[in-house]
C-alpha cells in the first residue's frame, strides 16, 4: 500500500521511520565480512556450521549433539565456513566436527538444518562422531 506525500510528512514530524524497499543492486553488492584475527586459545573443540540463531531449532540440535558427545558447551568454539579456511593453523590442535563442506581434513557431516529436515541422518551423524571419538 502507497503513502500519500501528507502521509509521509506526518509519519516524520513524529518520528516514525517508514520503510523503504532497496534495491536489488545495494542487496547483491554486499560482500561477505570475516572475522580473520579470532582467538580460539580457550576452545577445545571447533565446530564448523552456518551459526545458528538463539533458541532456534538448529541450536537446540548442536547443544543436544555437543552434549551427548560430552563437549561441555564453554569449550565450543563455532565457526563459519569462511572463517575456518583462515584459522587453520589454530585448528591443528583441537578437535573440528564440520556441519558444512570445507576443505578441511574432518568429515563434513550433514548439516544442521539439514538432519532436522531428515531426522534419519542424526544416525549417521551420531555414528561418525561416536567412532572418530573412540580413536
Amino acid at each position: 500500500m502507497a503513502l500519500a506525500v501528507s502521509q509521509y510528512q506526518t509519519l516524520q514530524q513524529i518520528g516514525i521511520p517508514v520503510w523503504e524497499l532497496r534495491s536489488e543492486q545495494a542487496s547483491n553488492a554486499a560482500a561477505v565480512i570475516v572475522d580473520t584475527a579470532l582467538d580460539l586459545s580457550n576452545a577445545s573443540h571447533i565446530v564448523i556450521c552456518e551459526i545458528p540463531k538463539q533458541r532456534s531449532p538448529e541450536q537446540r540440535l548442536l547443544n543436544a549433539i555437543l552434549t551427548a558427545i560430552g563437549f561441555p558447551i564453554e569449550s565450543v568454539a563455532c565457526l563459519m565456513p569462511e572463517q575456518a579456511m583462515f584459522q587453520q593453523t589454530e585448528l591443528q590442535d583441537k578437535t573440528v566436527i564440520s556441519f558444512a563442506e570445507t576443505e578441511l581434513e574432518t568429515p563434513n557431516l550433514p548439516t544442521l538444518t539439514a538432519q532436522l529436515k531428515q531426522p534419519g541422518l542424526k544416525a549417521l551423524v551420531w555414528s561418525t562422531l561416536s567412532a572418530s571419538s573412540k580413536s
